[in-house]
């Protein structure tokens, strides 16, 4: 049976990372060109997040993401501006990178 290559793609680029990623699962609201589009949180960095998308979003697009992660925030909700750095179709729609300041969320978070 053939793997995901999204999954194998993301899987080599998690080893190069500096960031330690916290795997979580949430609700996400992605705004970007008077579009709203739900998706999933699947990880999470001090400087990013991964989600799981029904449709593509272009590398190097600015959005406003709207997450809620109750383990992560207090009240469970957050919003911070990001910017698409990867887009990797999978068997059941899209990986997509975000680039995005999470810096203080995640440290409160990994405590």
């Amino acid at each position: 049976m053939a793997e995901d290559p999204a999954e194998d793609l993301q899987s080599r680029v998690a080893d190069r990372r500096k960031q330690r990623r916290l795997p979580v699962r949430g609700d996400a609201l992605v705004r970007v060109q008077r579009r709203e589009l739900r998706a999933e949180a699947v990880d999470i960095s001090a400087h990013g997040v991964c989600l799981t998308l029904l449709r593509a979003l272009e590398v190097g697009t600015t959005c406003w993401l709207d997450l809620e992660i109750p383990s992560l925030a207090p009240g469970g909700f957050f919003s911070v501006e990001a910017r698409v750095c990867f887009c990797l179709q999978g068997k059941d729609g899209y990986r997509i990178g975000l680039n995005c300041e999470l810096d203080d969320l995640v440290a409160d978070g990994a405590g």
